[in-house]
């Protein structure tokens, strides 16, 4: 009786001691899965992030591609006569034409100064030349309606409408004549004797001359200085009259350039080559 007795006490105790091994507490098997779900989380959060920088980088790009593409791209260089030892990388047109320098003023060379004044020049002679020269600036029908009165000169003109939409009044007109020169001059004149405004429309009419002798160019010859917002040069206008049995001529001119409040270099002093 007593070796069943102790017989069954083992084999208690052997089943409980297996019973032991193959225990698990909540606590353990819950872990794993816990620790999953928060990098799984986790992971979510990196994607969502990534796919959010990717949103905001393509967004960006997108605006960016579109500014430029709104932006007038500015106009090249391109001089019809460059002193020798110009830096041309010094200074760029901007969209209008007008002249902003890359490198410090101070810091250039006479010739770099003189090819940036020639830039100008070239580039407030094509402003110019529609206003002075019996072209016309604007969109204009000269078979369309028109207005005969008497002009700045006192002479009878007649002025046609322009058809461009940008213009509506004569303060457009000046606006976009200062995106090459500088409002440190008056110029005036050209705009009262080119444009009139009647019932709230704009008329413009030819400021045409005549010549007997062609003018070939402008070359800028000198660097004369600067006095404070202002750079000081010479040009000299080259004309050839061999055509109409006349000769050729030279003749020079000031012109300046303005360093305005904006940082752009705009056309001051400035004589129209007949």
């Amino acid at each position: 009786m007593k070796r069943y007795i102790s017989t069954v006490i083992a084999a208690a105790m052997l089943c409980g001691l297996c019973s032991c091994g193959d225990k698990t507490s909540d606590s353990d098997s819950t872990a794993p899965t816990t620790k999953a779900a928060t990098t799984s989380a986790s992971t979510t959060a990196e994607v969502t992030d990534a796919a959010a920088t990717t949103a905001t980088a393509a967004a960006a790009t997108t605006a960016a591609t579109a500014a430029a593409a709104s932006t007038p791209a500015a106009p090249p260089i391109e001089l019809d006569y460059s002193p020798e030892g110009a830096d041309l990388s010094a200074f760029h047109y901007n969209e209008d034409g007008a002249v902003v320098f890359d490198k410090p003023v101070e810091e250039q060379s006479d010739a770099t100064l003189m090819a940036a004044a020639q830039a100008l020049f070239q580039s407030a002679y094509k402003v110019n030349t529609p206003f002075a020269m019996g072209s016309f600036p604007y969109d204009i029908d000269t078979n369309g309606e028109s207005v005969t009165k008497t002009d700045y000169f006192g002479k009878e003109s007649t002025y046609f409408l322009i058809k461009d939409e940008r213009i509506t009044s004569i303060d457009d007109i000046i606006a976009d004549y200062r995106k090459v020169f500088s409002d440190k001059y008056n110029y005036n004149i050209i705009i009262d004797t080119c444009f009139t405004e009647e019932g709230g429309r704009i008329y413009c009419t030819s400021g045409g001359r005549g010549s007997d002798i062609e003018y070939v160019g402008s070359e800028i010859t000198g660097y004369n200085g600067t006095d404070g917002d202002e750079m000081k040069f010479t040009v000299c206008n080259h004309y050839d009259g061999t055509q109409w049995g006349g000769s050729t001529a030279d003749y020079d001119h000031d012109f300046t350039m303005v360093n305005d409040a904006d940082g752009v270099w705009r056309a001051g002093v400035f004589i129209q080559p007949d």
